[in-house]
């Protein structure tokens, strides 16, 4: 690995505060369908409530994002301020993971904070109005925490880590399991500790698994009450009837979504002459269902559990459908850890000149430098992955963990590359453990020479 001088650790401090003022600025981000719909519920919340309609309680959203909005409205906030609080969340996400760094390996300290700095499609959405950022820096401070737990056994890093694991899972549901496999290699970590210490360790892991249940399983057990639905959010529908829709497809679409992937879909276009698939042909198939049964009922909970039985109906009606649902969760990984767009980092490169006219020598060459980029992000991201686990093992596990958890949870769902926007930093740190290995086996060539 290659070592690098003490102040050039906090150019990305430096510069992602200044990226972040300036895209605050300059480009503050909106309120579309999703944006819209968490501001809507803060400002509900404010009132004692938690409706998207005026006088009907839903589940149809997490609430672990409307509450910080809620939070900072009530400590006389605005949407521009909530912008600039997520900055600072950034801003210490970038320190937390230096810190992490430097706990598993104190010379290479760098690499936390050039991590998130490669990893553009994560601190570019500091100006949306997302729960993007706010998961980052939760995830962030759960593997600090757990790190520490392992090297400390204190009581405070166990509290920590067990309140972020049931609050992460409050502001996105797909994270409710995180903890099983923290908890997993917290153990194995700790697991030689003998006598009053094992007692101790032992309690306080029960402690880590006690918090991360209590605070989703009060949330969760609200909805079983009020809506006879044991989930954090109403959601699941929407989410699985894309890929129904897939499972549906016929072979060849699956194979054009490779292609989609892999060269983008102009490139691909340009290529395969044949080629007809585009991941945005199937939302209006999906939308046309929600409209449909949106005249059934007005509310978005009830909608949301049609679409639901729809999906499964789909998938499992018969092998072929399945094993197609199978099939396609290879290319939703690959979607979910694509390379962010340049432009629009909230969809993947594959989208890249979507729509275009014919392509001209610049664009040409743009995609297939895209292409490339992306090859190297993912190879550099499981190449990065292997050298840290041999070379720091049980710790280094603590630091994927999130990134692996998502890829399994994920498999089965549709997918944009903005998923995976909170563990982008660990990828991009992936990447440069690769990079600064490679260097280092040149520099030791030269040496010898």
């Amino acid at each position: 690995m290659l070592r690098m001088k003490k102040y050039l650790q906090f150019f990305p401090h430096i510069f992602l505060a200044l990226s972040g003022l300036v895209l605050i600025l300059a480009f503050p981000g909106g309120f579309g369908d999703d944006a819209g719909q968490y501001d809507t519920l803060a400002r509900s919340i404010l009132h004692g409530r938690y409706e998207l309609i005026v006088g009907q309680a839903t589940m149809y959203r997490e609430p672990g994002y409307p509450i910080f909005r809620a939070l900072v409205y009530a400590l006389g906030g605005n949407p521009t301020v909530i912008l600039f609080v997520q900055l600072a969340l950034l801003i210490l996400t970038v320190e937390i993971w230096r810190r992490v760094w430097k706990r598993i390996a104190p010379e290479y300290g760098w690499i936390g904070p050039f991590g998130v700095l490669l990893a553009y499609g994560y601190w570019t959405m500091v100006r949306m109005n997302g729960y993007e950022l706010l998961l980052g820096f939760l995830v962030s401070v759960i593997i600090l925490s757990a790190i520490v737990f392992v090297q400390r056994r204190t009581w405070p890093s166990a509290i920590l880590c067990g309140t972020l694991l049931g609050y992460l899972a409050v502001t996105r549901g797909v994270y409710l399991f995180l903890w099983m496999p923290i908890i997993g290699v917290l153990a194995w970590n700790v697991g030689r500790t003998g006598g009053k210490e094992r007692r101790r360790t032992v309690l306080q892991l029960i402690v880590i698994v006690a918090l991360a249940l209590i605070i989703p399983g009060s949330w969760m057990m609200r909805n079983q009450i009020r809506f006879h639905t044991f989930s954090i959010a109403s959601r699941p529908g929407i989410v699985l009837n894309i890929r129904a829709i897939q499972a549906d497809s016929p072979w060849k679409a699956l194979t054009d979504s490779y292609a989609s992937i892999v060269f983008g879909e102009r490139f691909a276009q340009a290529l395969f002459p044949n080629w007809s698939y585009a991941n945005t042909f199937y939302w209006p198939r999906l939308q046309e269902k929600i409209d449909a049964y949106a005249r059934e009922s007005d509310n978005t909970d009830q909608v949301d559990a049609m679409l639901l039985r729809d999906a499964k109906r789909v998938i499992f009606q018969d092998p072929l459908h399945t094993a197609k649902y199978i099939a396609w969760s290879s290319a939703e990984v690959l979607r979910l850890y694509a390379l962010p767009s340049w432009r629009y980092p909230q969809t993947s490169v594959e989208t890249t000149f979507r729509g275009a006219g014919q392509l001209g020598l610049f664009q040409t060459l743009y995609l297939i430098a895209a292409a490339c980029l992306q090859l190297t992000w993912l190879v550099g991201a499981v190449a990065g992955c292997v050298i840290g686990m041999r070379r720091w093992k049980r710790l280094f596990l603590l630091i994927v963990v999130p990134s692996l958890y998502l890829l399994i949870i994920h498999a089965g769902l549709d997918n944009i590359v903005r998923f995976s926007a909170p563990v982008q930093p660990i990828l991009g740190a992936c990447v440069l453990c690769a990079a600064a290995r490679i260097m280092q086996s040149k520099k030791k060539s030269s040496s010898r020479g």
